[in-house]
């Protein structure tokens, strides 16, 4: 079984041939407490190491505000499906990583723009990044229809849902009723999974139950480096997916009811 250094090595050989005149974007999708924002930094290190330029993004720093995030009710799965503020991300990270250029032909982006604790905005000064910097981004529901086609490689950690349950819930340092996590998260989750494939979408499935010794598969695919991205065109389709997937929570969630 590969170790973790072999991992770290085998998405590193997946950059190898990409094209160093732009950001490279990477996605480390999977479930809280899955191991993405661990991976991610590691991934980092290494990059460094070559002395190859990264981002480091973690959707959580563009979520909504806890009055959408929760709605209608802190149960519901549509609120966690409903999560991500996607035109805030769209504008302060990804359009000016992959448009916008100083004199010194380095992109600006901003890390986050909101902060949980507190529920309040983050007003964070601009980032400069390297020229054909790899831009790493970890968060739940990277392969949806849309945000898919953002990425020029993408990994999806399948971790065991009572092991990222444990995960998260030691991570956050809550005690969450088991009946609210298995309704807001392990339900908005199934009908993620249900909709966006991103086991058979990802690059890489990795088998993450165990961080020090992952199983990994490719999909099969020929993984070529996109040009001309049209993030317009991407935004559209991922807010229309995202209301799809929010309708089918409306339409299953019963005030209460937990998924079996």
């Amino acid at each position: 079984m590969p170790t973790r250094s072999e991992l770290l090595s085998t998405i590193l050989n997946l950059l190898s041939t990409r094209d160093t005149t732009r950001c490279t974007f990477l996605a480390i999708d999977g479930p809280p407490g899955s191991g993405k924002t661990t991976l991610g930094n590691d991934l980092a290190t290494l990059l460094a190491s070559k002395n190859i330029p990264s981002v480091r993004l973690d959707t959580d720093g563009f979520t909504h505000p806890e009055h959408i995030r929760f709605d209608p009710d802190r149960y519901s799965p549509e609120g966690f499906l409903n999560r991500y503020n996607y035109d805030g991300f769209f504008d302060y990270a990804i359009r000016p990583l992959l448009y916008a250029e100083d004199g010194a032909g380095r992109t600006r982006y901003k890390k986050a723009i909101y902060q949980h604790e507190g529920d309040k905005e983050l007003v964070l000064p601009w980032t400069a990044a390297e020229p054909g910097a790899v831009v790493i981004v970890d968060g739940v529901f990277l392969h949806r229809a849309g945000l898919d086609g953002l990425w020029d490689v993408s990994v999806y950690l399948d971790v065991g849902e009572d092991t990222w349950i444990q995960r998260f819930m030691n991570r956050e340092g809550v005690d969450w009723p088991l009946d609210i996590v298995k309704s807001y998260l392990v339900g908005g989750l199934r009908i993620y999974q249900q909709e966006g494939k991103p086991e058979e979408k990802a690059t890489l499935k990795v088998d993450h139950d165990d961080f020090r010794s992952p199983s990994l598969s490719f999909n099969g695919k020929v993984k070529q480096f996109k040009h001309d991205i049209d993030l317009d065109i991407i935004l559209r389709e991922l807010k229309a997916q995202t209301a799809i997937e929010t309708g089918m929570a409306r339409k299953t969630y019963q005030p209460g009811g937990v998924p079996s």
